[in-house]
């Protein structure tokens, strides 16, 4: 209780804190003429290797002296820079139409190479704030499932593969499709937990129930599935039905009986750094002694990344919340031994672009239903959600890491899969 008490403390200070450093950033911009915004907007860019062109379209640049250009459509967007951290306020703009990039994820990739959000005095103070409270409680857990999992399978299935997996694919390099690729990785997740007929495993954060199918379908295991998601829970019973498989409408911290294997894909990121402990509990409580376990997830290269704070928590992932690398061991010590850890951020950054692919091509049929959407601006939201969660792979700031873990090791040795 008192431990609460002290996070909603913290959480409604530094709420207090970000509204007064807020008000004196935008107060300030505002008052600078736009000129000398511009100059100092264009002059920080330049360095790191950004060209800014003001107008309607892009007007072409030297490769060998930028990596990317900037369109600027309307000097409004100058007026936007007291908002916060950089890539905060080229995710707002851009939802609001005044900048492109044309090289989609470009722009972003170059600020996030050499002016991590870290550097803006706004950056950890957002950080503070979200982290000081525990954003996944049992009830408010269920913020991210209701805003995006369950914003219409329709929207999913457009830009996703045939298997439904809505997570980083595995592309090998002769590797031609999506499908092929998610395919890989489910294999790749089989083989890693030593999968064979007759295992329980189970699953934590089962999504639209592909991987589980995958295992019952070809590695004859049963599976038991948590999932918050109503409307992916609904697809996910569709498709294994007639399977040994169980998917439950329940919190994974209710799970609690033993299982031979334990994975979740995907999942980690909507934990909180509040219960990371909690969650390599209940793995503690479920797995038998002799048990594999696999978690694959989004974490922050380094930690001049923000966890947490920023855009994609505002728009896209409510509670949303990376684990910097070094927590995966050290959150799960002394309860599991590292066997495995497989950097993917490569294969994360080629799925990203293929999901923002398809969602483009698809959008003349979405647009009906989705256009409406955050005040008419869905499209340019989800595609620059694609497009910077692409630049935080292609930047090196995040990482897809998988991590394979057993108690006390296994007889004769672990053997790694690839």
């Amino acid at each position: 209780m008192i431990k609460t008490i002290a996070h909603e403390v913290a959480y409604w200070t530094s709420c207090l804190v970000i509204a007064a450093a807020l008000a004196v950033f935008r107060t300030v911009v505002f008052l600078l003429p736009v000129s000398f915004l511009k100059k100092v907007f264009t002059a920080k860019m330049e360095k790191l290797g950004v060209l800014v062109t003001n107008g309607p379209k892009a007007l072409g640049f030297d490769k060998n002296k930028y990596t990317a250009e900037m369109v600027i459509h309307s000097d409004a967007f100058y007026k936007h820079l007291g908002d916060g951290p950089l890539l905060h306020v080229m995710g707002d703009t851009y939802m609001d139409g005044l900048w492109t990039d044309f090289d989609e994820s470009k722009v972003q990739e170059a600020i996030l190479l050499k002016a991590p959000m870290r550097s803006h005095p706004m950056g950890p103070l957002w950080e503070w704030n979200h982290v000081a409270r525990n954003q996944q409680t049992v009830k408010l857990s269920k913020r991210v499932a209701e805003e995006h999992y369950d914003l219409g399978n329709d929207l999913y299935a457009a830009f996703l593969d045939e298997t439904m997996t809505y997570t980083c694919a595995y592309w090998k390099p002769d590797t031609r499709t999506l499908k092929d690729a998610q395919i890989a990785k489910l294999d790749l997740i089989a083989r890693k937990l030593k999968l064979k007929p007759g295992l329980k495993v189970l699953e934590i954060g089962c999504g639209f129930g592909g991987a589980a199918k995958y295992m019952a379908e070809n590695y004859g295991v049963s599976v038991v599935g948590y999932n918050i998601s109503v409307e992916q829970v609904k697809i996910a019973r569709e498709r294994t039905k007639g399977l040994p498989i169980e998917i439950r409408v329940e919190d994974y911290r209710n799970a609690n009986e033993k299982f031979d294997r334990i994975f979740s894909v995907g999942f980690f990121e909507a934990v909180g750094s509040h219960n990371f402990r909690a969650y390599f509990e209940v793995c503690d409580r479920c797995l038998k002694e002799d048990g594999i376990m696999l978690l694959h997830t989004i974490t922050c290269s380094t930690t001049r990344m923000l966890r947490a704070g920023g855009w994609l928590n505002k728009y896209i992932f409510p509670g949303g919340e990376l684990p910097f690398t070094y927590e995966l061991v050290t959150e799960a010590d002394p309860m599991f031994r590292v066997e495995d850890m497989h950097n993917m951020g490569d294969s994360y950054a080629k799925t990203l672009k293929v999901w923002n692919d398809n969602f483009n091509r698809a959008w003349p049929e979405l647009k009906p239903k989705y256009d409406s959407y955050f005040g008419g601006k869905f499209k340019r939201c989800w595609n620059n959600y694609l497009q910077v969660c692409r630049a935080c792979f292609d930047a090196g700031s995040v990482s897809l890491i998988q991590v394979v873990y057993t108690r006390d090791g296994v007889k004769g040795g672990y053997i790694c899969e690839r």
